[in-house]
């Protein structure tokens, strides 16, 4: 991974100061969790197999660690957890796709917030230059060339 990420974390040894710390490795569990690692993996360690899209633990995770904040401070911030409604763009779908289906699911959130609507535009649903595995892109592509000179594609 050629981009590392920094967050500041609170320096233990002097109050109010910060230290540079690299981001934790986020492990993807089966059913959608996400966890951060805690035996010192960082995320540049990750070997990238397809894309860059395998880095969107990272977006996802804050997103909910965002909801996670706002849910805690409902009745300080006067939010109504069961009408939450999500917006993105572009990249910003895969953060509110997790939050309104995946996230959702998971444990015991459904009875903790509820989201009601999602307005998602510039959907990037087949980006085919984020290295997407066989996309829909490169089938669209074989299919014209079918279509145009009437010879079959062997891939």
């Amino acid at each position: 991974m050629a981009t590392k990420y920094f967050y500041d974390r609170a320096d233990p040894a002097q109050a109010g100061a910060f230290l540079p710390t690299e981001q934790e490795f986020i492990h993807a569990a089966a059913d959608g969790t996400l966890t951060l690692d805690t035996t010192g993996r960082v995320l540049s360690s990750y070997k990238v197999h397809a894309g860059r899209t395998e880095f969107n633990t990272i977006c996802s995770y804050d997103a909910a660690q965002a909801l996670e904040h706002l849910i805690m401070h409902a009745d300080q911030l006067q939010v109504d957890v069961h009408k939450i409604s999500t917006t993105g763009g572009s990249a910003g779908g895969g953060e509110i796709h997790y939050l309104t289906w995946v996230y959702h699911a998971l444990n015991n959130n459904a009875a903790r917030y509820t989201p009601v609507s999602m307005v998602y535009t510039m959907a990037q649903l087949d980006y085919p230059v984020q290295n997407m595995v066989r996309s829909r892109f490169k089938f669209d592509l074989v299919a014209l060339a079918v279509s145009l000179t009437g010879n079959a594609i062997n891939e």
